[in-house]
């Protein structure tokens, strides 16, 4: 319930940031041919992502405001040629910081494409982030690439919207 809360306040502070569902996302990331049309930003900070995160997810500093450094990430990992068409998942504990950084891209790629560029990136944020992905107890991995229920709860407060049982916080 409180989660859904914060689901709706995002997308009212947010309103030009479009999301993904958890589910839609899942689907995305066993179909998606190749798998590097598909890039997730996970912008948490690295204690955060050190408990798990998505798999393939890279980890973004969530202060970045260089969105050209970000933009040449995403064309890193995806190692395909830039203008070849991606879908960018942004998330974090519960969206916030992924909206955040999903808005700073969606400024820049206007920007770009005012100046008659085509970066070709279709951006997201994961709607309820990894809290709710982790609460419907889809796949997350370790720093090793190992199956993992646990997710970084961030804080005390926030961490309540994590099942007690895959929360982890810091000691």
């Amino acid at each position: 319930m409180a989660l859904r809360l914060v689901i709706g306040f995002l997308k009212l502070k947010f309103p030009n940031v479009p999301v993904i569902t958890s589910n839609e996302l899942q689907k995305l990331m066993k179909t998606a041919q190749p798998r590097e049309n598909l890039v997730l930003l996970d912008t948490r900070e690295e204690k955060e992502f050190k408990v798990s995160h998505l798999s393939e997810a890279v980890l973004l500093n969530p202060e970045e405001t260089d969105m050209s450094k970000v933009i040449k990430t995403i064309h890193e990992k995806a190692g395909s040629s830039e203008t070849d068409p991606k879908t960018v998942v942004c998330y974090c504990a519960v969206g916030y910081r992924a909206s955040i950084m999903s808005q700073r891209l969606l400024d820049e790629l206007v920007k770009q494409q005012n100046q008659s560029t085509k970066p070709g990136l279709k951006v997201y944020s994961l709607e309820g982030a990894v809290f709710k992905w982790a609460n419907e107890r889809k796949e997350l991995v370790d720093p090793n690439g190992n199956s993992t229920p646990m997710v970084h709860g961030y804080d005390r407060l926030w961490g309540m919207l994590v099942s007690k049982d895959i929360r982890k916080l810091d000691s």
